[in-house]
């Protein structure tokens, strides 16, 4: 593999990938899908509680925003959430509060 300062060569058979078409904050799902989780992990130990509905809110992130730092306001949204509900033990949240917490994270700058 041969680099340049803004392409990279695979092999001699293959065009080489321009790193100027690839969006910095751009993050792969894998990677969105382990934050969201950390994040979540992190309130559930931090309020000592489970989110019940985990899962679900780990899927709608990964798939609906870009990046970690979208991902890490949602989940604050969340914590804050959580802290201003006084919430214990088991809980849901309520989707609709995280697709509104998606969307205003979704146009930030």
């Amino acid at each position: 593999m041969t680099q340049h300062l803004d392409r990279i060569h695979l092999d001699g058979m293959h065009p080489a990938i321009d790193l100027r078409q690839i969006p910095p904050n751009i993050s792969s799902m894998d990677e969105l899908t382990q934050r969201a989780n950390m994040q979540l992990n992190v309130i559930e130990t931090a309020y000592s509680i489970r989110i019940q509905n985990k899962e679900e809110i780990v899927s709608l992130l990964s798939k609906k925003l870009e990046d970690k730092r979208q991902i890490f306001l949602v989940c604050t949204s969340i914590s804050s959430w959580i802290a201003g509900s006084n919430i214990r033990g088991d809980t849901v949240v309520p989707i609709n509060i995280v697709l509104q917490l998606i969307e205003a994270a979704s146009h930030s700058p």
